[in-house]
């Protein structure tokens, strides 16, 4: 596995909590104090440093001592803030037919917030410019992105169609909602369903017993929806 596909998976683990997502909205507005967070997020300052230490150890965030004018001062520790280290981007797809939100793109994007404005480029510095040539790249590349964006229209469209023709099968195939939920979860993430899901992964997003959760995966599998091979259950290759 590469050093990139490891950065997206802890990514997508800071991610996949609601609390951590919280703090990631407020860093994002810039430095946020401890009170800041416990204001904005209902549980307790606890589960807060849990997390923000979770994300330290990762690098995403960092802190330091708070400022205080010599009358702020108090006795004990000083008060920290907290802020976010590295710039990102997330672009993720909401879906009648899906469980979750789909993320569908993720960009860990060069620099660091936190870097010496003194390293970076003065907007206003003065050097040649060839104006012809910059508007004949700005028209090339409204002209790249147009056809991008037609591009994804046609390709979101198929994706939408074979998503409502599997689901119309899936509802005429199952009268039972908890067959449908895994089928739907699936279908939601059908690069992992290709290779397998682990049951401790569906567990985790189905909720229901443990014993019920492997009765219904073996009625999807009676149906001949999903196959179990090894200790992962996958997509069955024709139904």
């Amino acid at each position: 596995m590469s050093d990139e596909e490891n950065d997206d998976e802890w990514f997508f683990d800071i991610l996949g909590n609601d609390v951590r997502r919280k703090i990631i909205q407020l860093l994002s507005r810039g430095p946020t104090s401890m009170k800041q967070f416990t204001d904005a997020v209902n549980v307790s300052r606890q589960a807060i440093l849990k997390q923000l230490e979770q994300m330290r150890s990762k690098g995403l965030v960092e802190a330091r001592d708070m400022e205080l004018e010599e009358d702020e001062k108090r006795k004990g520790p000083p008060a920290r803030v907290y802020n976010l280290t590295k710039f990102f981007k997330v672009e993720y797809e909401v879906n009648p037919s899906f469980t979750e939100p789909l993320i569908t793109k993720l960009f860990l994007l060069p620099g660091d917030v936190t870097e010496d404005k003194a390293t970076q480029e003065d907007p206003n510095a003065k050097y040649p410019v060839d104006m012809r040539q910059c508007f004949q790249d700005l028209a090339k590349l409204d002209e790249d992105i147009q056809g991008l964006q037609v591009k994804h229209r046609e390709l979101y469209q198929k994706k939408v169609d074979l998503i409502n023709r599997l689901k119309a099968r899936i509802d005429d195939s199952f009268e039972e909602d908890e067959e449908k939920e895994i089928l739907l979860y699936m279908l939601a993430h059908p690069a992992r369903s290709l290779e397998g899901m682990l049951l401790s992964e569906l567990a985790s997003v189905v909720p229901m017993r443990r014993d019920f959760l492997e009765a219904v995966l073996a009625s999807l599998q009676k149906h001949g929806y999903i196959e179990k091979k090894g200790e992962r259950y996958r997509i069955k290759q024709k139904v």
